[in-house]
């Protein structure tokens, strides 16, 4: 049975069966060189930038645990940091793309939440970082 249609996404309405080793590589894989490629297209061609953090942000949105939270907790945690001049220089999807890894990992202290996520405190210092692990836990 063929998880991945031809656009190369995958539709979880489409099938009862859970994804293989090799699909879940294959997100894997393509989630990791997204965020590589962040680092590239920001450097290279930053007036690109925010379009290519949407795209990502979106893709990051269909694969993580964000679903399962309200949508009124995300908010939340945006609007916390809508104060901070620091944190919304950085760009808001990049806010919002790790705020996306943070309760997928679920970490529960700011020192595993930086091993986890090694590049987190170039967008959060600690202080934000233990507020978000509190909202979400």
């Amino acid at each position: 049975m063929n998880f991945i249609n031809k656009s190369n996404s995958f539709d979880s309405r489409k099938s009862i069966y859970p994804l293989s080793i090799s699909e879940v590589f294959y997100f894997v894989q393509k989630r990791k060189f997204l965020i590589e490629d962040f680092n590239i297209i920001e450097k290279e061609a930053p007036e690109h930038k925010n379009v290519i953090f949407e795209k990502t942000y979106e893709y990051t949105k269909r694969f993580s645990q964000i679903g399962k939270y309200k949508p009124s907790l995300i908010r939340n945690i945006l609007l916390k940091f809508s104060n901070n001049i620091e944190i919304l220089r950085k760009g808001i999807f990049k806010i919002r793309i790790n705020v996306c890894k943070i309760i997928d990992l679920i970490p529960y202290t700011v020192r595993e939440a930086c091993i986890l996520i090694p590049k987190l405190t170039e967008v959060f210092g600690p202080k934000e970082i233990k507020l978000i692990i509190g909202l979400i836990s």
